[in-house]
């Protein structure tokens, strides 16, 4: 999932709703009884972001992320595109 966040340009605040709904349409998000798709998209867009592959621009009151951008480092390691200009 990391791979198809990089089709954003490196300067692209993403909002997280946004890539949330991409993600389930996409069939990306499996279902986990009793939870809905929309946490489980949220918990991995978490993880990402622990794992610093997405930068946290924003977060909403309650420490959830909503709006998040691909650092330069992760995209030219990840990216076979040239986004240095």
């Amino acid at each position: 999932m990391a791979s198809y966040i990089v089709a954003f340009c490196r300067k692209t605040v993403i909002q997280c709703g946004n890539i949330v709904r991409l993600w389930i349409a996409e069939g990306f998000v499996e279902q986990v009884r009793g939870a809905k798709l929309e946490g489980i998209a949220n918990s991995y867009i978490a993880e990402l972001s622990g794992r610093f592959i997405l930068q946290v621009v924003r977060r909403e009151p309650s420490g959830r992320i909503k709006q998040f951008k691909m650092p330069l480092r992760s995209i030219t390691r990840t990216c076979p595109f040239n986004f240095r200009s």
